[in-house]
């Protein structure tokens, strides 16, 4: 079993309770396919690796686990149009997911959240997707092997 899997497979849950109409997907990273189905929510590890929080007695470490969830939704390229509907998801989906303990991981303990501005700044008319991301870490205290 890997803590790791079962944490970004729980938050999967988590965001699929949340968006109803889109199912999200695991990825290595976050990153969209040509086949993918617009709009579409990406869980991946990351970004950076596993740290090593707090180390106590008795072999207990605590390792906070970094996920990424990414939303891709179709760009109207008008900057009025859907604004609603784009907010609404992502805040149904941050409700979700940024609780202190996930269900079928008991070892986690709690969880920080980060967020992306809703809209990129940077796109312009021609932009064909908007994207953002909210990215958590989750502290899980774990019995390591003397």
């Amino acid at each position: 079993m890997s803590i790791y899997f079962d944490i970004l497979e729980a938050v999967k849950q988590r965001v699929l309770g949340a968006s109803n109409e889109i199912t999200p997907i695991i990825r290595k990273r976050p990153m969209l396919l040509a086949t993918d189905t617009i709009p579409a929510i990406v869980i991946s590890p990351g970004p950076g690796a596993e740290v090593i929080g707090t180390e106590a007695m008795n072999n207990v470490v605590e390792y906070r686990y970094p996920v990424t969830i990414t939303i891709v939704m179709a760009s109207d390229r008008v900057t009025e149009v859907e604004v609603y509907g784009a907010l609404e998801l992502r805040e149904r989906i941050r409700q979700a997911v940024y609780q202190p303990l996930l269900a079928g991981v008991p070892s986690v303990t709690d969880t920080t959240i980060d967020l992306d501005p809703p809209y990129s700044t940077a796109a312009g008319p021609n932009t064909v997707y908007d994207v953002t991301a909210i990215r958590l870490t989750f502290s899980s205290y774990e019995n390591r092997s003397a």
